[in-house]
């Protein structure tokens, strides 16, 4: 099992997934995100951009843009704050998110 953390202000949302797959495995695709969910989710995901860091670490900035069918959000930054590998957990905190409410 791993778990994903994420807050912003008075937020926090935290998500835990059971998979076929091996915790290790997941753990892998989750820490492979920024190359790996725009091709495995194309219709949530045009890409992940590291914009500071080096993509996996705590202090890493990514820029994450949505698909077009992702209808009200175009981009999000996101801070990884935290990641422990032994424990599989990281945290993470969205800010400048883009939202597009008047269209839907």
């Amino acid at each position: 099992m791993f778990t994903l953390a994420s807050s912003s202000m008075a937020c926090k949302t935290e998500l835990d997934v059971e998979a076929k797959s091996s915790a290790d495995k997941m753990w892998e695709a989750i820490r492979m995100s920024t190359q790996l969910f725009p091709k495995i989710f194309p219709e949530e995901y045009e890409s992940i951009e590291i914009v500071e860091g080096d993509g996996k670490s705590a202090g890493t900035i990514r820029l994450l843009k949505y698909a077009p069918e992702v209808k009200i959000l175009t981009f999000a930054k996101e801070r990884i704050d935290l990641v422990d590998d032994e424990k599989k957990h990281v945290s993470s905190c969205k800010s400048k998110l883009n939202l597009d409410i008047q269209s839907h």
